[in-house]
């Protein structure tokens, strides 16, 4: 049976395509049969997925552009692990997609608009988790700098996440890096681009705490 996950937030520019399709690698790379599901506008894991070269480990996608994914299940039999990722604001589509799988990843970045608008997505899980359980809801901090604004902005997201049931914040952060854009780039995931690197080895920390990997 499929894992399926959905890496979601009502706020824009939070980095979730760029983790979906890492972690996508990731999974194939570990030798799960993946797919891609791409509900984004902006087509961002389509084109990464466009420019991967054939004889790199490999995923299947689909772009769904209509808010039918919580009908459409049935696609995710084939499958291993899939990663769903899913636009930047409150939507028909997003919520539909929120409601077709087994988990969400909820990127944060640590600033107080990002922070603040967390609080959104959180009660769209809300009422997504009234209609039906098993939802699980995990954060995961993104493009993390080092700043005494960052700190502050970590304790109000502390408190938020406090306030509500059953959402996880990782205790791990994925840390604002070249290697990112770089890899992304080149149709890359930062472990295939350096394998050594810092970004590579938090890539697999949060492909570890997601079960994609071992």
């Amino acid at each position: 049976m499929a894992h399926v996950i959905a890496v979601a937030n009502t706020k824009g520019g939070v980095g979730k395509s760029t983790l979906a399709v890492n972690l996508a690698v990731e999974a194939a790379g570990a030798g799960h049969k993946t797919l891609l599901v791409d509900t984004d506008v902006q087509e961002n894991a389509s084109h990464f997925r466009s420019v991967r070269a054939d004889n790199r480990p490999q995923f299947e996608a689909v772009r769904i552009t209509q808010p039918v994914l919580h009908r459409q299940t049935a696609i995710f039999a084939p499958y291993d692990r899939v990663l769903v990722d899913v636009g930047g604001r409150d939507a028909p589509i997003l919520r539909s997609a929120i409601a077709a799988v087994d988990a969400v990843l909820v990127p944060v970045v640590l600033s107080a608009f990002d922070v603040w608008a967390s609080a959104d997505i959180f009660d769209v899980i809300d009422e997504i988790r009234s209609v039906r359980g098993g939802l699980s809801v995990h954060v995961v901090l993104n493009k993390v700098k080092p700043t005494v604004v960052s700190r502050e902005a970590l304790v109000v997201l502390r408190e938020t996440i406090a306030e509500r049931n059953g959402v996880e914040l990782f205790d791990l952060a994925i840390h604002a890096r070249a290697a990112w854009p770089r890899a992304t780039g080149e149709g890359l995931s930062v472990a295939e681009w350096q394998p050594q690197g810092a970004a590579a080895r938090e890539l697999r920390q949060l492909a570890r705490a997601l079960g994609i990997r071992s």
